[in-house]
C-alpha cells in the first residue's frame, strides 16, 4: 500500500512538473530589443546575399539584371524563407537571437509551431508583397495613360495606408512588446524564446549575442572585401 502511494505520488509530481515546464515553456516573452534586433539582422542578411550575388556578375555588361531584379530577388528570398520560416519557424536573425515564431492562434498554452498556412501566407505578404510592390508600375505601364493614373494613385493610397497601418502597429507594439510587424499581428504569429530563461540570462546572453552577430559581420565584409575581388578574376566573362 505504501509503495503504490508513493507511485502515485510520485506520478502526480511528475505531472506537475511536466504541466509547469509545458506552461514555463508557453510563457517566454522576448524583449523588445530582442525582437528589433532580429529584425535588423534580417535586413541586414538580406542586404549581404543580394550584394555577394550581384558580385558574382561583376564582369558582365551594365545593368545585365536590371530587367529581372525582382524576380531574382524573390528567388533568393524564397530559399531564405524554405531553410528558415518553412524549416526552422525562425528568422536567420531570431536563430541567432535564441527566438522563434509561436503560432498565436492555437488554444493550447503549450509551444505550437505556425502551421502550413501561416508559413504559406508569410511568403505571400513578405516575399510576393516585395515583388509586387517593385513590378507594379511595369505591370500596368502598357495601359492606357488615364487608367494607368488611377491605377498609380490606387497603388499609392494603398502603400500610403499599409505603411499607417504598419506606424500604428509598431506603437502598439512599444507599448505591449507583442507583434513586431504587421505581418506578425495579421497572420497571428509572436516571437518566444526557445529556452525559459531568467532576467540575468537574458541579460548576458543578449550582450554576449550581439557581440558575436558584430564580430560576424565583420569578418563576412572583410572576407567579401578581400575574397570576392578575387574570385571575379579567375572567372573573366
Amino acid at each position: 500500500m505504501a509503495v503504490t502511494n508513493a507511485r502515485s505520488s510520485r506520478k502526480f509530481f511528475c505531472e506537475e512538473m511536466a504541466t509547469s515546464t509545458g506552461n514555463e515553456k508557453s510563457v517566454n516573452p522576448v524583449l523588445r530589443i530582442s525582437q528589433l534586433d532580429a529584425l535588423e539582422l534580417n535586413k541586414a542578411l538580406e542586404q549581404l546575399v543580394w550584394s555577394q550575388f550581384t558580385s558574382c556578375f561583376h564582369g558582365f555588361k551594365p545593368g545585365v539584371l536590371a530587367h529581372i531584379e525582382p524576380e531574382v530577388k524573390a528567388f533568393l528570398w524564397l530559399i531564405l524563407w524554405r531553410f528558415t520560416i518553412y524549416s526552422k519557424n525562425a528568422t536567420v536573425g531570431q536563430t541567432i537571437l535564441n527566438i522563434q515564431y509561436k503560432n498565436n492562434l492555437s488554444q493550447t498554452e503549450k509551444y505550437q509551431p505556425l502551421s502550413k498556412h501561416q508559413k504559406l501566407w508569410y511568403l505571400i505578404v513578405t516575399v510576393g508583397g516585395r515583388w509586387l510592390e517593385e513590378r507594379c508600375y511595369d505591370l500596368f505601364s502598357n495601359r492606357q495613360l488615364q487608367s494607368f493614373c488611377k491605377i498609380k494613385t490606387c497603388i499609392s493610397f494603398g502603400s500610403g495606408l499599409l505603411k499607417l497601418c504598419g506606424l500604428l502597429n509598431f506603437l502598439i507594439f512599444l507599448q505591449k512588446g507583442t507583434f513586431a510587424t504587421l505581418t506578425e499581428r495579421i497572420l497571428g504569429i509572436r516571437s518566444v524564446f526557445c529556452k525559459p530563461q531568467s532576467v540575468r540570462q537574458c541579460q548576458l546572453a543578449s550582450l554576449k549575442e550581439r557581440q558575436g552577430v558584430h564580430q560576424l559581420f565583420y569578418y563576412i565584409r572583410l572576407l567579401d572585401r578581400n575574397l570576392m575581388p578575387q574570385c571575379c578574376q579567375v572567372f573573366p566573362f
